[in-house]
């Protein structure tokens, strides 16, 4: 039996608004509090730290997970019980390959080709100097008029080569 207040201990660390996953139709429970350096939630239950996500399988179903709770949503710090599933490190990893999370065989764990999702593009990233229709006007200028790379990159202050970038869709290649 869970004790009640120790059950509303849990759920006040807890923002039921927090984000909606792309392929998820609710939103996340986001864990507010003490985290991991991974971002996992943790939890002091009965003496010991736990995982915030083995602690919300428990309110939900009175058992522990077996081997661990996984997310189908992918947000480490989410404890919402319908985005949890139960399952070890083989279920996981096979979940890591099959949402292309894995690392490839040459061990590449980079975050912003295992999250593409969380890596800021365009003009939502903090040190972009241009907006998307910036980029639209000078791949149009370059195209239909007579001006060269050097002439843009000097008209809007950039390198050259960045500029290169953006022509050649290298960079802002989303637009």
């Amino acid at each position: 039996m869970v004790a009640a207040n120790t059950s509303k201990t849990f759920w006040a660390r807890v923002n039921k608004r927090g984000p909606r996953q792309l392929h998820m139709r609710s939103r996340c429970w986001v864990w507010t509090a003490n985290k991991d350096p991974e971002g996992y939630g943790r939890f002091h239950w009965q003496g010991k730290l736990r995982r915030a996500t083995r602690v919300a399988w428990f309110l939900a179903t009175g058992s522990w997970p077996t081997a661990g709770a996984l997310h189908r949503c992918d947000y480490p710090p989410c404890v919402r019980f319908s985005h949890l599933f139960e399952g070890g490190a083989l279920e996981n990893n096979r979940d890591s390959h099959a949402k292309g999370r894995a690392a490839d065989h040459r061990g590449d764990l980079n975050p912003s080709r295992r999250h593409p999702e969380r890596v800021p593009r365009g003009e939502k990233h903090p040190k972009s100097k241009f907006t998307t229709n910036t980029i639209r006007v000078v791949r149009w200028l370059y195209a239909n008029s007579t001006y060269t790379q050097a002439d843009l990159a000097k008209r809007y202050g950039i390198s050259r080569p960045q500029m290169c970038m953006i022509l050649n869709r290298k960079a802002w290649r989303h637009i």
